[in-house]
Protein backbone atom coordinates (compact mmCIF):
# COMPACT_ATOMS: atom_id res chain seq x y z
CA UNK A 1 0.00 0.00 0.00
CA UNK A 2 1.49 3.18 -1.09
CA UNK A 3 2.18 5.18 2.08
CA UNK A 4 4.57 8.63 2.02
CA UNK A 5 3.99 8.97 5.80
CA UNK A 6 2.24 7.46 8.48
CA UNK A 7 1.06 8.51 11.89
CA UNK A 8 -0.76 6.06 14.24
CA UNK A 9 -1.15 7.66 17.75
CA UNK A 10 -1.60 4.26 20.11
CA UNK A 11 1.48 3.25 18.87
CA UNK A 12 4.95 3.82 21.37
CA UNK A 13 7.98 5.55 19.21
CA UNK A 14 9.96 2.84 20.42
CA UNK A 15 12.71 1.47 18.31
CA UNK A 16 12.14 -2.14 17.11
CA UNK A 17 14.99 -5.00 17.85
CA UNK A 18 16.68 -4.88 14.94
CA UNK A 19 18.45 -8.32 14.92
CA UNK A 20 14.93 -10.00 13.37
CA UNK A 21 14.45 -13.59 13.27
CA UNK A 22 16.49 -15.78 11.49
CA UNK A 23 13.87 -18.50 9.84
CA UNK A 24 15.45 -21.64 7.50
CA UNK A 25 13.29 -21.53 4.85
CA UNK A 26 14.49 -24.57 3.01
CA UNK A 27 13.01 -27.04 0.54
CA UNK A 28 13.48 -29.71 -2.19
CA UNK A 29 13.35 -27.28 -5.23
CA UNK A 30 10.43 -27.33 -7.45
CA UNK A 31 12.67 -26.54 -10.43
CA UNK A 32 16.13 -27.03 -11.79
CA UNK A 33 18.58 -24.74 -10.58
CA UNK A 34 22.39 -24.61 -11.34
CA UNK A 35 22.63 -22.71 -7.60
CA UNK A 36 20.48 -25.29 -5.50
CA UNK A 37 23.45 -25.16 -2.59
CA UNK A 38 23.49 -21.35 -2.84
CA UNK A 39 22.01 -19.58 0.48
CA UNK A 40 20.90 -16.40 0.89
CA UNK A 41 19.62 -13.65 3.64
CA UNK A 42 16.58 -11.93 2.69
CA UNK A 43 15.26 -9.24 5.16
CA UNK A 44 11.78 -8.66 5.42
CA UNK A 45 10.02 -5.42 6.20
CA UNK A 46 6.62 -3.99 6.91
CA UNK A 47 5.52 -0.21 7.80
CA UNK A 48 3.02 -2.08 10.87
CA UNK A 49 1.31 -5.43 11.77
CA UNK A 50 -1.64 -5.92 10.01
CA UNK A 51 -3.79 -8.76 8.42
CA UNK A 52 -3.34 -7.70 4.72
CA UNK A 53 0.51 -6.83 4.72
CA UNK A 54 1.09 -10.19 7.05
CA UNK A 55 -0.80 -12.13 3.70
CA UNK A 56 1.77 -10.43 1.56
CA UNK A 57 4.68 -11.57 4.23
CA UNK A 58 3.59 -15.12 4.66
CA UNK A 59 2.77 -15.45 0.84
CA UNK A 60 6.35 -14.30 0.49
CA UNK A 61 7.74 -16.93 2.55
CA UNK A 62 5.45 -19.39 1.52
CA UNK A 63 6.49 -19.40 -1.94
CA UNK A 64 10.36 -19.30 -0.88
CA UNK A 65 9.74 -22.80 0.08
CA UNK A 66 8.18 -23.96 -2.83
CA UNK A 67 10.84 -22.70 -5.44
CA UNK A 68 13.64 -24.24 -3.24
CA UNK A 69 15.26 -20.57 -2.22
CA UNK A 70 17.38 -21.78 0.88
CA UNK A 71 17.34 -18.21 3.07
CA UNK A 72 18.08 -16.85 6.46
CA UNK A 73 15.29 -14.53 6.75
CA UNK A 74 15.21 -11.19 8.74
CA UNK A 75 12.00 -10.21 9.89
CA UNK A 76 10.79 -6.30 10.77
CA UNK A 77 7.99 -4.45 11.79
CA UNK A 78 8.51 -0.65 11.99
CA UNK A 79 5.20 -0.40 14.17
CA UNK A 80 3.83 2.08 12.10
CA UNK A 81 6.84 4.42 12.57
CA UNK A 82 8.61 6.28 9.55
CA UNK A 83 11.91 6.59 11.81
CA UNK A 84 12.05 3.30 12.74
CA UNK A 85 11.50 1.96 9.11
CA UNK A 86 14.11 3.82 7.91
CA UNK A 87 16.57 2.62 10.93
CA UNK A 88 15.36 -1.06 9.68
CA UNK A 89 16.67 -0.19 6.12
CA UNK A 90 19.78 0.95 7.23
CA UNK A 91 20.53 -2.20 9.24
CA UNK A 92 19.15 -4.74 6.84
CA UNK A 93 22.05 -2.89 4.14
CA UNK A 94 24.67 -3.16 6.99
CA UNK A 95 24.16 -6.85 7.23
CA UNK A 96 24.48 -7.37 3.48
CA UNK A 97 21.01 -8.61 2.42
CA UNK A 98 21.19 -10.83 -0.89
CA UNK A 99 17.97 -8.86 -1.30
CA UNK A 100 14.92 -6.78 0.61
CA UNK A 101 11.48 -7.43 0.30
CA UNK A 102 9.69 -4.33 1.57
CA UNK A 103 6.01 -4.46 2.07
CA UNK A 104 3.74 -0.98 1.87
CA UNK A 105 4.81 2.45 0.40
CA UNK A 106 6.66 3.69 3.75
CA UNK A 107 8.89 1.07 4.07
CA UNK A 108 9.39 0.99 0.41
CA UNK A 109 11.03 4.65 0.14
CA UNK A 110 12.57 4.03 2.97
CA UNK A 111 14.85 0.70 1.62
CA UNK A 112 15.17 2.84 -1.53
CA UNK A 113 16.71 5.53 0.24
CA UNK A 114 19.22 3.05 2.09
CA UNK A 115 20.25 1.30 -0.66
CA UNK A 116 21.35 3.79 -3.21
CA UNK A 117 24.98 3.25 -2.64
CA UNK A 118 24.69 -0.55 -2.90
CA UNK A 119 23.99 -2.96 -5.23
CA UNK A 120 21.35 -4.82 -3.36
CA UNK A 121 18.11 -5.79 -4.92
CA UNK A 122 14.36 -4.96 -3.43
CA UNK A 123 10.99 -6.04 -4.32
CA UNK A 124 8.63 -4.04 -2.92
CA UNK A 125 4.75 -5.45 -2.47
CA UNK A 126 1.40 -3.80 -1.39
CA UNK A 127 2.45 -0.63 -3.08
CA UNK A 128 -0.03 1.45 -4.38
CA UNK A 129 1.44 3.48 -7.39
CA UNK A 130 5.42 3.29 -7.17
CA UNK A 131 5.28 5.81 -9.63
CA UNK A 132 3.95 8.55 -7.75
CA UNK A 133 5.69 7.22 -4.65
CA UNK A 134 8.83 7.75 -6.11
CA UNK A 135 10.33 4.10 -6.24
CA UNK A 136 9.66 3.83 -10.03
CA UNK A 137 10.22 6.03 -13.20
CA UNK A 138 8.84 3.90 -15.52
CA UNK A 139 7.09 0.35 -14.00
CA UNK A 140 7.89 -1.40 -17.31
CA UNK A 141 11.76 -0.73 -16.90
CA UNK A 142 12.60 -0.11 -13.84
CA UNK A 143 16.12 2.09 -13.93
CA UNK A 144 17.46 1.52 -10.09
CA UNK A 145 17.25 -1.56 -7.95
CA UNK A 146 13.53 -1.33 -7.20
CA UNK A 147 10.67 -3.61 -8.58
CA UNK A 148 7.72 -5.62 -6.95
CA UNK A 149 4.24 -5.80 -7.17
CA UNK A 150 1.55 -3.16 -7.01
CA UNK A 151 -2.11 -3.09 -5.12
CA UNK A 152 -3.20 -0.50 -6.87
CA UNK A 153 -6.95 -1.09 -7.24
CA UNK A 154 -8.04 -0.54 -10.81
CA UNK A 155 -10.90 1.35 -12.54
CA UNK A 156 -12.78 -1.61 -13.20
CA UNK A 157 -12.19 -2.95 -9.58
CA UNK A 158 -13.86 -0.12 -8.54
CA UNK A 159 -16.62 0.32 -10.94
CA UNK A 160 -17.32 -3.77 -9.82
CA UNK A 161 -17.43 -2.18 -6.26
CA UNK A 162 -19.52 0.02 -6.61
CA UNK A 163 -22.18 -1.83 -8.77
CA UNK A 164 -22.12 -4.66 -6.06
CA UNK A 165 -22.53 -1.13 -3.47
CA UNK A 166 -25.66 -0.39 -6.19
CA UNK A 167 -27.05 -4.54 -6.26
CA UNK A 168 -27.43 -4.25 -2.63
CA UNK A 169 -29.36 -1.38 -2.29
CA UNK A 170 -30.48 0.24 -5.75
CA UNK A 171 -31.65 3.60 -3.78
CA UNK A 172 -27.97 4.33 -3.20
CA UNK A 173 -27.26 8.20 -3.63
CA UNK A 174 -23.93 8.18 -1.74
CA UNK A 175 -21.14 6.52 -0.47
CA UNK A 176 -18.61 7.32 2.14
CA UNK A 177 -14.97 6.86 2.53
CA UNK A 178 -12.55 7.91 5.86
CA UNK A 179 -9.19 7.99 5.97
CA UNK A 180 -5.72 9.04 6.65
CA UNK A 181 -4.52 12.66 5.92
CA UNK A 182 -1.44 12.20 6.33
CA UNK A 183 -1.50 9.09 3.46
CA UNK A 184 -0.72 11.36 0.74
CA UNK A 185 -2.23 8.23 -1.53
CA UNK A 186 -5.13 7.98 0.18
CA UNK A 187 -6.34 10.97 -1.02
CA UNK A 188 -4.69 9.46 -4.29
CA UNK A 189 -7.35 6.67 -3.97
CA UNK A 190 -10.07 9.09 -3.07
CA UNK A 191 -10.10 10.62 -6.15
CA UNK A 192 -10.08 7.98 -8.42
CA UNK A 193 -12.96 6.82 -6.73
CA UNK A 194 -14.64 9.95 -7.01
CA UNK A 195 -14.21 9.30 -10.74
CA UNK A 196 -15.22 6.21 -10.90
CA UNK A 197 -18.37 6.91 -8.67
CA UNK A 198 -18.48 10.14 -10.85
CA UNK A 199 -19.78 8.21 -14.15
CA UNK A 200 -22.29 6.36 -12.09
CA UNK A 201 -24.58 8.99 -10.92
CA UNK A 202 -23.20 8.23 -7.26
CA UNK A 203 -21.69 10.96 -4.66
CA UNK A 204 -18.77 10.77 -2.72
CA UNK A 205 -18.41 11.81 1.04
CA UNK A 206 -14.80 11.52 2.39
CA UNK A 207 -13.98 12.71 5.70
CA UNK A 208 -10.14 13.00 6.94
CA UNK A 209 -8.94 11.69 9.91
CA UNK A 210 -5.50 12.24 11.89
CA UNK A 211 -5.76 9.43 13.89
CA UNK A 212 -7.99 6.60 14.86
CA UNK A 213 -8.99 8.79 17.84
CA UNK A 214 -11.62 10.57 15.20
CA UNK A 215 -12.89 7.27 13.64
CA UNK A 216 -16.29 7.77 15.30
CA UNK A 217 -17.16 11.12 14.51
CA UNK A 218 -15.93 10.33 11.24
CA UNK A 219 -18.24 7.65 10.57
CA UNK A 220 -21.02 9.43 12.45
CA UNK A 221 -20.50 12.52 9.58
CA UNK A 222 -20.47 10.06 6.92
CA UNK A 223 -23.81 7.99 8.17
CA UNK A 224 -25.84 11.48 7.65
CA UNK A 225 -25.52 11.77 4.00
CA UNK A 226 -24.24 7.77 2.36
CA UNK A 227 -25.86 4.38 3.05
CA UNK A 228 -22.21 2.54 2.21
CA UNK A 229 -19.04 2.75 3.26
CA UNK A 230 -15.97 1.62 0.76
CA UNK A 231 -12.73 0.90 2.37
CA UNK A 232 -9.41 2.38 0.70
CA UNK A 233 -6.02 0.66 1.10
CA UNK A 234 -5.27 3.06 4.28
CA UNK A 235 -2.50 1.42 6.88
CA UNK A 236 -4.07 4.25 9.37
CA UNK A 237 -7.65 2.40 8.27
CA UNK A 238 -6.93 -1.24 8.01
CA UNK A 239 -4.60 -1.07 11.16
CA UNK A 240 -7.85 -0.39 12.86
CA UNK A 241 -10.67 -2.35 11.19
CA UNK A 242 -11.78 -4.22 13.69
CA UNK A 243 -12.85 -0.95 15.57
CA UNK A 244 -13.69 0.35 11.93
CA UNK A 245 -16.33 -2.20 11.03
CA UNK A 246 -17.89 -2.43 14.40
CA UNK A 247 -18.89 1.17 14.27
CA UNK A 248 -19.99 1.09 10.29
CA UNK A 249 -21.93 -1.39 11.13
CA UNK A 250 -23.84 0.61 13.96
CA UNK A 251 -24.56 3.03 11.74
CA UNK A 252 -26.23 1.06 9.38
CA UNK A 253 -23.33 1.14 6.65
CA UNK A 254 -22.58 -1.33 4.10
CA UNK A 255 -18.82 -1.98 4.09
CA UNK A 256 -16.52 -2.80 1.14
CA UNK A 257 -13.20 -3.54 -0.09
CA UNK A 258 -10.73 -3.99 -2.65
CA UNK A 259 -8.82 -6.02 0.12
CA UNK A 260 -10.04 -9.45 1.02
CA UNK A 261 -8.32 -9.53 4.55
CA UNK A 262 -10.83 -6.77 5.67
CA UNK A 263 -13.30 -9.33 6.04
CA UNK A 264 -11.98 -11.41 8.43
CA UNK A 265 -12.06 -8.33 10.58
CA UNK A 266 -15.66 -7.54 10.40
CA UNK A 267 -16.08 -5.92 6.78
CA UNK A 268 -19.19 -6.86 5.24
CA UNK A 269 -17.64 -7.32 1.74
CA UNK A 270 -14.57 -7.66 -0.58
CA UNK A 271 -14.12 -7.65 -4.15
CA UNK A 272 -10.69 -7.55 -5.44
CA UNK A 273 -7.04 -8.62 -4.70
CA UNK A 274 -5.38 -11.67 -2.69
CA UNK A 275 -2.28 -9.90 -0.66
CA UNK A 276 -1.56 -13.70 0.14
CA UNK A 277 -1.16 -13.60 -3.77
CA UNK A 278 0.85 -10.45 -4.01
CA UNK A 279 3.91 -11.88 -1.54
CA UNK A 280 3.94 -14.90 -3.48
CA UNK A 281 4.61 -12.97 -6.93
CA UNK A 282 6.84 -11.01 -5.34
CA UNK A 283 8.47 -14.22 -4.52
CA UNK A 284 8.87 -15.65 -8.33
CA UNK A 285 10.34 -11.88 -8.88
CA UNK A 286 13.22 -12.75 -5.90
CA UNK A 287 13.51 -16.28 -7.13
CA UNK A 288 14.23 -14.22 -11.21
CA UNK A 289 16.81 -12.14 -9.23
CA UNK A 290 18.45 -15.02 -7.06
CA UNK A 291 18.84 -17.68 -8.92
CA UNK A 292 18.01 -16.36 -12.68
CA UNK A 293 20.66 -13.45 -11.95
CA UNK A 294 18.33 -11.51 -13.99
CA UNK A 295 18.66 -7.40 -13.28
CA UNK A 296 16.21 -5.50 -11.85
CA UNK A 297 16.07 -3.56 -14.79
CA UNK A 298 14.51 -6.52 -16.92
CA UNK A 299 11.58 -7.24 -14.40
CA UNK A 300 8.84 -4.83 -14.97
CA UNK A 301 6.49 -3.90 -11.91
CA UNK A 302 3.48 -6.03 -11.69
CA UNK A 303 -0.15 -6.11 -10.71
CA UNK A 304 -2.15 -8.37 -8.96
CA UNK A 305 -3.35 -11.41 -11.15
CA UNK A 306 -6.11 -13.10 -8.41
CA UNK A 307 -8.74 -11.50 -7.95
CA UNK A 308 -11.19 -13.02 -4.92
CA UNK A 309 -14.76 -12.15 -3.49
CA UNK A 310 -15.43 -12.56 0.22
CA UNK A 311 -18.37 -11.90 2.69
CA UNK A 312 -18.41 -11.74 6.44
CA UNK A 313 -21.87 -13.92 7.36
CA UNK A 314 -21.97 -12.06 10.81
CA UNK A 315 -21.61 -8.74 9.05
CA UNK A 316 -24.46 -9.81 6.85
CA UNK A 317 -27.16 -10.97 8.86
CA UNK A 318 -26.63 -7.93 11.55
CA UNK A 319 -27.18 -5.78 8.18
CA UNK A 320 -30.23 -7.76 7.59
CA UNK A 321 -29.28 -8.89 4.12
CA UNK A 322 -30.11 -11.83 2.30
CA UNK A 323 -27.36 -14.10 1.95
CA UNK A 324 -28.85 -15.45 -1.41
CA UNK A 325 -28.74 -11.93 -2.67
CA UNK A 326 -26.82 -12.24 -5.95
CA UNK A 327 -24.64 -9.63 -4.90
CA UNK A 328 -22.82 -12.53 -2.64
CA UNK A 329 -22.79 -14.94 -5.44
CA UNK A 330 -19.25 -17.21 -5.98
CA UNK A 331 -18.24 -15.31 -2.75
CA UNK A 332 -16.04 -17.48 0.06
CA UNK A 333 -18.38 -17.03 3.19
CA UNK A 334 -16.50 -16.27 6.38
CA UNK A 335 -18.41 -16.53 9.32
Amino acid sequence: MKKIYLALTLIALTVPTLTGCSLNTSAESQESDTYANEKYKIGITQIVDHPALNESRDGFIERLNELGIDAEISLQDAQGDIANAQMIAEKLVSDKSDLILSIATPTSQAVQNATKNSDIPVIFTAVSDPVFSGLVINKENPEANITGVTDEVSHDNLKEIIEALKSLNPDIKSIGIIYSTSESNSQVQVQNVRQVASDMNIEIEAVGIASINDIHQALESVSRKSQALILINDNMIASSMELVSKVAMEKGLITISAVSSFVEDGSLMSVGISYKELGRQSADMAYKVLKDKTQIAEIPVESSNTFIKKVNLSTLKALGLDENHKAFEGAEIIK
